[in-house]
């Protein structure tokens, strides 16, 4: 709008507990929550699990449905400048992200604009389908009101340097990485609240085995 040593939980909300609005049926089933700096894997993990058939809901791809509304591109024009929609009227990402990163009060107000239909998107979908098992693909997740979904968190460890490499990897430009992850919680404060930690260090097989190992432990399957 995502660990290593050991567990440091039992899958129990963190955040205060489930809001009166969000039905108790999300407690019947697991809710995974994904933690890790950016670029660390979170979508290729997704993929893996959704390949294994969870449902997963990506935060990321409904953001940019929601932003090809025409409301939400006239206010995102409004708030940032007309240079982030190109001479057709559609969004320019690139420079959606320079202006929208480029401090603390100008990601707020991004998230403002996006977030509470992206937000409304991922309850629908989770009302949708209430016995499925549901994996979150939610950028600042622990300090969204979905964390009290969550029933067991999952960090991503991967190294700064592989995490630059695949930045580097969607042309983004060189620190652009560090920038957007200073917007969010601190790695070692993700990392603590983790139940289960996945290693993406080595190859897609060496994390698909990790994938299936993390199932067979939490039942899924």
């Amino acid at each position: 709008m995502a660990t290593e040593e050991g567990t440091s939980g039992s899958g129990t909300n963190r955040e205060g507990g489930r809001s009166a609005s969000e039905p108790s049926s999300a407690a019947q089933r697991p809710v995974l929550g994904l933690l890790g700096g950016v670029a660390s894997g979170k979508s290729t993990v997704a993929a893996l699990l959704a390949e294994r058939g969870l449902l997963v809901l990506d935060a990321d791809a409904l953001a940019r449905e929601v932003a090809t509304q025409p409301e939400i591109l006239a206010a995102l024009a409004r708030r940032f400048g007309p240079g982030v929609l190109d001479a057709a009227g559609r969004l320019d990402r690139p420079a959606l992200a320079r202006a929208a990163f480029a401090d603390e009060q100008a990601t707020a107000d991004l998230n403002a604009l996006v977030h509470p239909e992206v937000r409304r998107r991922l309850l629908a979908a989770l009302a949708a389908e209430p016995d499925r098992p549901v994996v979150l693909d939610v950028p600042l997740l622990l300090e969204s009101p979905l964390a009290g979904r969550v029933t067991c968190w999952i960090f991503i460890d991967s190294s700064a340097g592989d995490r630059d490499e695949r930045a580097a990897g969607r042309n983004w430009p060189e620190g652009e990485r560090a920038r957007r992850e200073k917007r969010q919680a601190d790695l070692a404060v993700k990392r603590s609240h983790a139940d289960e930690v996945l290693e993406n260090h080595g190859d897609i097989g060496d994390l698909e085995a990790e994938v299936d190992a993390l199932l067979d432990r939490l039942g899924v399957t």
